[in-house]
């Protein structure tokens, strides 16, 4: 089991060494089910998220992070993720999400002070691979406001790795919509 964990932190910080800006935090898992607060890191970049659960299958999650979407040097997004049924295979978790996603102080945008935003609507899915190694991927469509092309890639979309060093922490290295990033996870 130690070589689990010195091949993970080995792998964490290959991927710190070559990673570019950190423009999102760690993606809304499928598997969450407490508040989740996480955050990401790459070469000159930070961005933080947190998601919490409601009282119905619904949770509630916000990230802000440097960078894109839209040239912009601040961007960040509002989403709902929603609990979708199991499928039958064991240790799948499937979400749908939805959100709001916007850039401060994007260059050439027509909208006042700067911004430009637009929506967020895909899915999630997690993978617990084993009790410490979990998978996700959620493939999440962004459509701006204004008329711009809309792209794959929204702040929620992504692919992430993480490996619980213990039941409320969580260390992640990945891809998300806004950026490479090294993280942590933080569950309740």
């Amino acid at each position: 089991m130690k070589q689990v964990s010195a091949g993970v932190v080995a792998l964490i910080a290959a991927v710190a060494a070559m990673a570019g800006p950190a423009r999102a935090s760690t993606l809304p898992g499928a598997d969450d089910t407490g508040v989740c607060f996480g955050a990401g890191v790459g070469y000159g970049g930070l961005a933080v998220s947190l998601d919490a659960p409601t009282d119905s299958p619904l949770r509630l999650g916000a990230s802000v992070g440097s960078g894109e979407p839209f040239g912009s040097p601040l961007s960040f997004d509002i989403r709902g993720t929603y609990r979708l049924p199991s499928v039958g295979v064991p240790h799948l978790a499937l979400d749908g999400i939805a959100g709001f996603v916007g850039g401060l102080g994007y260059v050439g945008s027509p909208l006042p002070h700067g911004w430009g935003a637009g929506l967020e609507a895909g899915f999630g899915a997690a993978y617990t691979f084993v009790p410490k190694l979990v998978g996700r991927v959620n493939l999440v469509y962004g459509i701006p406001f204004d008329g711009g092309i809309p792209w794959y890639g929204a702040p929620a979309s992504g692919v992430e790795f993480g490996y619980k060093f213990s039941k409320q922490l969580e260390g992640t290295v990945g891809w998300s919509g806004l950026g490479e990033n090294v993280g942590i996870r933080v569950h309740s």
